[in-house]
């Protein structure tokens, strides 16, 4: 048995509400579809030390007072009126300082950004969201893939490996 330990740095307190609970979800039923051996999944730790977005330094600094506690950090950020903006000043320089870390680095990459109409129910939403459904949405496909493969790098055993011929 291997046991996953996740945080999530996200963008605000409501995608702090929403996604630990759809990724705990997702999570169970990704170690339960991809890897041989049965992986206990624990609760995603939301990383935040004020309400807003973090800069680069501020998130890095958070995953440092939590050194070794997590095998995988997911981080979100909303992409607005200025994708572009955003890359060049948040997602690459956090890639680029990640880059010795031995956490794995995933992206979760928003599908809606709907937290104005759905308050103070997202905790719930994301216990009821069909996981199904979100397999045919292209977002969800690519975190998928990028978490097997964060996986696979921390030493999870994919079920090809046990049968190399195929499934």
């Amino acid at each position: 048995m291997r046991y996953l330990s996740t945080a999530l740095l996200s963008e605000g307190i409501s995608d702090d509400q929403f996604l630990p609970n759809l990724l705990v979800r997702a999570l169970t039923e990704l170690c339960e579809a991809e890897f041989i051996d049965q992986v206990e999944v624990a609760d995603v730790q939301p990383l935040r030390d004020r309400p807003g977005p973090s800069t680069v330094d501020e998130a890095i600094a958070m995953v440092e007072r939590n050194d070794g506690a997590f095998s995988a950090v997911f981080y979100h950020r909303d992409q607005g009126a200025n994708p572009d903006r955003v890359q060049k000043e948040w997602l690459d320089p956090l890639r680029k300082r990640w880059a010795d870390r031995g956490e794995q680095l995933v992206a979760v990459v928003p599908v809606r950004e709907t937290e104005a109409s759905v308050g103070d129910y997202l905790g719930q939403l994301g216990d009821y969201v069909d996981l199904g459904r979100l397999q045919q949405v292209p977002a969800y496909r690519r975190w998928w893939a990028d978490t097997r493969q964060a996986l696979v790098a921390l030493g999870y055993r994919p079920i090809d490996e046990r049968n190399p011929g195929g499934h």
